[in-house]
């Protein structure tokens, strides 16, 4: 009986060690979130989108504008969610800008990124 409790005691150490001791999300759980590097992805958006390296920059921001959200950021994922549809607008995909843009404006209506994007919008509806 004591063999088999050392023997178990050892299965255990061994894998905690190996990283079956990490503890995983339940079902339905998200992954935390690595604000961190969303912050760094986020910059580096930015300084795509001073480039004019709108694809590039749409694809970071996709990726992080639900993590600000999910972090409970707001004030970087009304940010992120704005610069989104700018990428979207500037690479003509204006459908979906404009959703963005209405996206912002209805969930973060008292921030600067909801007025810039209500420019943004009035812009895009002026007759050519």
């Amino acid at each position: 009986m004591h063999k088999r409790i050392t023997l178990l005691l050892v299965l255990v150490a061994g894998g905690f060690l190996s990283g079956c001791g990490k503890s995983a999300p339940w079902a339905g759980q998200a992954e935390p979130v690595d604000i961190a590097q969303a912050m760094a992805d986020y910059r580096d958006a930015l300084k795509r989108i001073d480039k004019l390296e709108y694809a590039t920059a749409l694809v970071k921001l996709e990726r992080v504008s639900p993590l600000f959200d999910q972090a409970g950021d707001g004030t970087h994922a009304a940010e992120s969610l704005f610069w989104l549809g700018f990428c979207r607008e500037k690479l003509q995909y204006e459908d979906m800008a404009r959703e963005t843009y209405v996206d912002v404006i209805e969930r973060y209506p008292l921030s600067k990124p909801a007025k810039y994007a209500k420019t943004r919008l009035d812009a895009m509806n002026q007759p050519s």
